[in-house]
């Protein structure tokens, strides 16, 4: 071990202390109370506690003892206390949060032993392979709670940084980030400490917040005697400067979502709250602090955990702060990483790529389309561009039922390559995509919009990740991004940097991601995969593209993004009032899809969690909509008011006051979306379970909305 391991992150200067008392400031005389808090009670393997109650016996010192997990040793609460020393077994709040409650009754509780007690010193023993230290769980406890009893963290252990992986596979990468977890949380504990002892092959070596290094020779009364003297005469740190340990911010931070978790279900939560804090702190642009977060998701499992598809999103969060941080040689292995985990438990394509004949298409897009002729003109123009060969793709424009003269101009179109015209009756986006699919004759399907403008190599950077991935289950996502004109509206704005309605804002360039990312505005998948899962459902207007990805997801295939297939995303202007229109019909489709797949409910973030569609949730999703209209109705006028106002100037003039408009949309927009799709899917569910004897106790106020969001 050398020193710079171990002063790595601890602080050099000691803060100013002068706010505490003299009282609390000055060393104790005679005997000294001491608190004592470790996980178990001393056992054969801890001779380092055994040692040191020897000492403080010996000495005359009043200890307490706390076993925070109440095991038992060979030296029991029997054995100690005939030696005057109270013990306390058992912290069901902290075993709590550690996902160990135990069913057992506790008689005691920490917080009032320190108002009852003064204690002149606290001293932890530190363990981070029990998934959270002592220290981390009670230092800040102490701090706040009884603000002139010293600290001293003794260990045997401390933990080196990891070093930098050269092979670019899941075991390596959680390997370092664990060992990064480790040693910087051990450093975050050390520095919150008026005195470190580490216990160093025999012998003591102490370690003050001030760096101060001393050796005491031999682990013996004498030294250990001498570290004591030198803990009580220092003086504790201020109560400022202990914020919750980062492991634990977790807990305060998301305290109602992690309420009632116990065992597993409180791990497995916290390991979901590390990710959310990432994303907050991300969105801060704090990415240290962030990177922090994700790493203890790796500190709090061991490697025999499976590859899931959370560590998958935990490893691809990880490549976006090491990409942002400027370690781009990180960032590519973190993504190789992440793709690795991806694949690691999916049976390869069975079938590779076959032309049906000389003049089959190798690719087909499917485009559907609904009275939006002069955007289908770009989209179509758009597509003439491409620099792949015209005779190895075809286009099918599927006309779901225009009004607008796009049924004439389709009639009429002559394009370079294969096009092949289809009509419908109106019947959505899920029969269009459906229908395209079903006449398509290339090995992969180019799925898109009307509003999709693509880049001239779109088509050759699909089939170039394919090529390369042929034998893997992907579907490719391309870019789909907002033109610079969007700046000129908040909305538009907000959407060009928020993932609210496109994701690949957030995405990361060859990165795996689940079902929620197969979006069909700009992706590509094989044609026999898309059939062989039942194609596109025709009862979905608009999450026919989701609910066809969680099919394919069940089958082993992930979304690979690979922004070089660029398009844009010709959408404008976008008024505030087609939130609404969007969320109605999402309400609809969301009630077929929450009961065809009920994993959805389990696995979305959404403000009322749901569990089937029945009346009893009905009646949830009624109460949330009664209790929240007049909220959003104003929320909705605060948004209207910037439709007409030209945003561009307000960025370029006013940062502060952008700022301030973009976090009323990142609350509002969800808030109006999550409400009004609610609203119809009750409204759904009415119809669908027989409810008609549910009604609002506002009457008609849903069908007054309804007719708003038709105008």
């Amino acid at each position: 071990m050398t020193i710079a391991y171990l002063l790595h992150g601890i602080r050099t200067d000691m803060e100013d202390a002068s706010q505490l008392s003299q009282n609390a400031g000055e060393p104790p005389t005679g005997t000294i109370r001491v608190l004592l808090v470790s996980e178990a009670f001393p056992s054969a393997e801890d001779a380092m506690v055994e040692k040191l109650l020897d000492t403080l016996l010996t000495l005359g010192h009043e200890v307490t003892f706390i076993a925070r997990e109440g095991l038992d040793g060979h030296v029991g609460p029997p054995v100690l206390q005939s030696l005057g020393i109270r013990t306390y077994a058992g912290d069901h709040e902290r075993l709590k949060v550690l996902g160990k409650l135990t069913s057992e009754p506790q008689s005691w509780a920490i917080e009032p032993l320190l108002r009852e007690k003064r204690f002149d010193l606290a001293i932890f023993t530190e363990a981070l392979e029990s998934g959270v230290s002592v220290p981390e769980q009670y230092l800040g406890l102490i701090r706040t709670q009884s603000p002139g009893t010293r600290i001293m963290i003794i260990t045997s252990c401390l933990y080196e940084p990891g070093q930098r992986p050269s092979a670019r596979d899941r075991r390596a990468v959680e390997e370092f980030e664990r060992k990064e977890d480790y040693f910087h949380r051990q450093a975050e504990s050390f520095e919150r400490a008026d005195l470190v002892l580490i216990v160093d092959q025999d012998h003591l070596i102490s370690l003050l917040a001030g760096c101060e290094i001393r050796g005491l020779g031999p682990c013996s009364n004498e030294s250990i005697s001498a570290a004591i003297q030198q803990a009580v005469k220092t003086q504790p740190t201020p109560v400022a400067a202990s914020p919750p340990a980062s492991v634990l911010q977790v807990e305060t931070l998301f305290a109602a979502r992690l309420s009632g978790r116990t065992g597993l279900q409180r791990i497995l939560g916290q390991l979901e709250c590390y990710v959310l804090l990432a994303g907050l702190l991300m969105s801060e642009n704090k990415y240290v602090e962030a990177r922090a977060q994700l790493r203890h998701v790796f500190g709090r499992i061991d490697g025999s955990f499976e590859a899931d598809d959370f560590v998958t999103h935990v490893t691809t969060l990880l490549r976006r702060c090491y990409r942002i941080l400027g370690d781009s040689d990180f960032a590519e292995m973190y993504a190789e990483a992440a793709r690795s985990m991806a694949i690691d438990r999916r049976a390869e394509v069975s079938r590779q790529p076959g032309r049906k004949g000389t003049d089959a298409p190798l690719v087909s897009l499917i485009v559907p389309t609904y009275n939006r002729l002069p955007i289908l003109r770009k989209c179509l123009a758009a597509i003439e561009k491409q620099t792949l060969s015209p005779d190895k793709f075809e286009v099918l424009v599927i006309d779901d039922g225009s009004t607008d003269g796009t049924g004439d101009f389709l009639h009429h179109y002559r394009a370079p390559f294969s096009f092949v015209h289809l009509r419908q009756s109106n019947s959505g986006t899920g029969a269009a995509r459906r229908h395209g699919a079903s006449e398509a004759k290339g090995d992969y399907l180019l799925l898109m919009n009307d509003d999709t403008i693509c880049d001239p190599q779109v088509l050759e950077e699909h089939l170039r990740v394919h090529n390369r991935l042929q034998s893997q289950c992907w579907a490719v996502l391309g870019s789909f991004e907002y033109p610079s004109e969007a700046q000129r509206r908040a909305l538009t704005y907000y959407f060009c940097v928020e993932p609210f309605m496109f994701p690949q804002v957030s995405m990361e360039d060859g990165c795996p991601y689940g079902y929620s990312q197969f979006i069909t505005c700009n992706l590509s998948i094989r044609r026999d995969a898309v059939m062989d899962a039942g194609s596109f459902s025709s009862i979905y207007k608009l999450s026919e593209d989701t609910e066809l990805g969680l099919r394919l997801f069940e089958k082993g295939y992930r979304v690979l993004y690979h922004p070089a297939a660029h398009a844009w995303h010709d959408h404008l202007p976008y008024p505030a009032r087609n939130l609404i229109r969007r969320a109605r019909v999402y309400g609809t489709d969301y009630f077929h899809m929450f009961r065809q797949h009920p994993r959805v409910m389990k696995e979305w973030a959404m403000p009322v969690p749901l569990t089937a569609m029945d009346e009893q949730n009905a009646a949830r999703i009624l109460a949330y909509v009664e209790s929240n209209r007049k909220d959003v109705e104003q929320a909705m006028e605060a948004l209207e008011k910037w439709d007409d106002i030209d945003f561009a100037s307000v960025l370029e003039r006013n940062r502060d006051t952008a700022k301030m408009v973009l976090t009323l949309f990142r609350q509002a927009v969800p808030a109006i979306h999550w409400f009004y799709l609610y609203e119809t899917m009750f409204q759904t569910m009415v119809v669908e379970l027989n409810l008609a004897h549910m009604t609002p106790r506002a009457p008609g106020s849903f069908a007054a909305g309804a007719a708003v969001a038709s105008r």
